[in-house]
């Protein structure tokens, strides 16, 4: 090796590999479902800096190993494009912003994006790298003035604070699911590496099975032997089942006093009775600890992949299943699935046909949360379904979700809660009650019909209530299933009527920036997914105050839903949210119950009082 070689930098450590190293870690925003919501927040972006700066084109690009990568834009398609085609090999190279007012007349011309005359970008940077570029494009030369360029800056640190939030996200998740792969207890795969191998098996080809594994008795032993004796007990089973079981397949604990097994490949009838009988064996041996044996036995539960479920969860349904059929006849049995066991598989049929039954009978009947100020001054109502069951009691929606996914039963509900809504409506204005607004859920099979705005108007005008005092929540997914512009045609006579409208679950990954700036909406509603983590996660806190913020720069009411603790509410309005929904004011109230609140607006969280639990 020459003496001029041997000072060579390492290929490693040279200034652009540093760089691609740093860039590589945002590769997941090109395609993976982990960057759609990041994503479709650039989108947004992007369709603003397009229109402020009245260009062609706005994107956002990563420069990694492969070319530079569009993973976001406004006016232009994702794309891949070769790293020379593009000025923003320049930008990078650059450090610094680049305007290049004549593309044709510059001495580095460049082909992409086609037509393009003039561009202008700028480097993005993340821990002092530059990882992509933020730019804009338009077929016509121009200068670019210093106010443009004033609002390019910002939009691109918009973009750069997006990218870092991003990332932080990412690391948070990857950090996480490593935590969650493997079990605190016992060290072996826990139940989410155990359910990936289920959905492995239920993916492929090939046929196995799912065996579930039971430990009769666990409770008696925990309370006889001692908590610390009883871990000592899951653990060496734990450990002995991976150890003699790891060859035939993934083994895991799934909870408690379970552990499963996902076996690829057929079993002879003899072959699967020899597998049951070397669990039961290994969980025998297993159970002596510190000399003494803990009085264990085995109750398995054994469904097989294609024969009884179709689905990750109809194998795990069937084996559980079978392993109950086997503990009800008091252990130490091998339950295998069969059709006679089916009778589970079916309670959402049973669930559909009592809830059918329970409309007929009128057992459905709202109640109302209300949404108030931060000071606890009710402005209004959520409208939400409860079923009155001649036998369990007043049940929440988590009893009868079957009914919501089936779509004459839907649609029922839907118009009930409608009816009940505008009835109570007017009984309150009646009184004399000044509720302000009951908002109401909307299904898509509601929306898709086509004269659901003229019922709407005639039953208003039958209770003699006014339209202001209606609010329809709807979710995006509703807009994006709208093939045939039925809906939007709904929501325009509605709104026309003076029918006010909230977005449902903002936030939650349905709804974007982007789609956001397209919907003709009043209010948009964070969801209480994120309002229970504030406080807990940086990265939440940014997004909820996020939405807020773009929200009221919109010109849109914000409800945060779900508030429950001082710490929450004092957040949300210390970044402007006038409007709370949660326990912390009130649970969802009966129609009388509610009206008294409303009258009295006595929500207010005062020193000493305790949020309803």
């Amino acid at each position: 090796m020459s003496s001029s070689s041997s000072h060579q930098p390492h290929p490693h450590s040279s200034p652009e590999a540093r760089r691609l190293r740093v860039a590589q870690g945002f590769r997941f925003l090109v395609d993976s479902a982990h960057g759609a919501r990041h994503r479709a927040v650039l989108d947004g972006i992007c369709e603003l800096a397009r229109d402020a700066l009245a260009v062609d084109q706005a994107y956002v690009g990563l420069m990694l190993e492969d070319g530079f990568h569009v993973i976001a834009s406004a006016g232009l398609a994702k794309q891949v494009v070769p790293r020379e085609a593009t000025f923003c090999d320049r930008t990078l190279a650059n450090g610094a912003p680049l305007v290049v007012d004549d593309v044709q007349g510059d001495s580095a011309r460049r082909a992409w994006p086609p037509g393009a005359r003039f561009y202008a970008g700028v480097p993005l940077l993340h821990a002092q790298q530059a990882v992509g570029t933020f730019c804009v494009t338009a077929a016509q030369t121009r200068p670019l003035p210093e106010r443009h360029r004033r609002q390019l800056a910002k939009l691109a640190q918009l973009v750069t604070e997006t990218l870092a939030l991003a990332s932080e996200q990412r690391q948070a998740e990857d950090d996480r699911e490593r935590a969650l792969t493997n079990d605190s207890l016992t060290g072996i795969p826990n139940q989410v590496r155990l359910m990936a191998a289920v959905e492995e098996l239920c993916e492929g080809d090939e046929p196995g099975l799912l065996v579930i594994v039971g430990l009769d008795g666990f409770k008696t032993v925990n309370e006889s032997m001692g908590r610390a004796e009883g871990d000592a007990v899951l653990r060496a089973v734990g450990t002995r089942l991976a150890s003699e079981l790891g060859g035939e397949g993934t083994v895991g604990r799934l909870g408690g006093d379970e552990f499963g097994l996902v076996v690829f490949g057929e079993r002879t009838h003899v072959e699967l009775l020899a597998l049951m009988r070397r669990i039961a064996g290994i969980v025998e041996r297993a159970s002596t600890v510190h000399g003494t044996r803990a009085a264990l036995s085995t109750s398995l539960g054994v469904a097989a992949y294609p024969a009884d479920a179709d689905t990750t969860y109809q194998l795990l349904q069937s084996a559980e299943i079978a392993l109950r059929s086997g503990k009800a006849q008091g252990g130490r049995q091998a339950g295998l699935f069969t059709p006679a066991l089916r009778e589970r598989i079916e309670s959402r049929a049973t669930v559909l046909h009592e809830v059918a039954e329970g409309i007929r009978r009128n057992e459905f009947v709202l109640h109302y949360q209300p949404i108030c100020t931060p000071q606890g001054v009710c402005r209004g109502f959520e409208a939400l379904m409860r079923w009155q069951h001649p036998h369990r009691g007043l049940l929440g929606p988590y009893h009868f979700l079957a009914a919501f996914e089936d779509t004459a039963l839907s649609l029922k509900l839907g118009d009930l809660a409608l009816t009940q809504a505008i009835a109570q409506m007017r009984a309150w204005r009646l009184s004399g009650l000044d509720f302000g607004y009951v908002a109401v859920n909307l299904s898509g099979s509601q929306l898709a019909e086509a004269n659901l705005a003229t019922t709407i108007e005639r039953r208003l005008r039958d209770a003699q209530v006014s339209p202001r005092h209606l609010m329809l929540e709807i979710t995006e997914t509703v807009y994006l299933e709208d093939k045939d512009d039925t809906v939007r045609s709904t929501l325009r006579a509605l709104r026309a009527l003076g029918v006010a409208f909230a977005l449902d679950d903002f936030g939650t990954g349905h709804a974007s920036l982007s789609h956001l700036l397209k919907l003709e909406v009043d209010r948009i509603k964070i969801d209480m997914s994120f309002v229970r983590l504030i406080g807990k996660s940086a990265g939440t806190d940014a997004i909820v105050s996020a939405i807020v913020t773009m929200g009221l720069a919109l010109e849109l009411q914000v409800v945060a839903e779900g508030v429950e603790t001082r710490e929450q509410l004092a957040f949300l309005q210390g970044f402007g949210c006038k409007l709370i929904q949660g326990y912390l004011f009130a649970k969802p109230l009966d129609a009388e119950s509610a009206g008294a609140f409303s009258a009295s607006s006595n929500g207010r969280p005062g020193p000493g009082r305790t949020p309803p639990g």
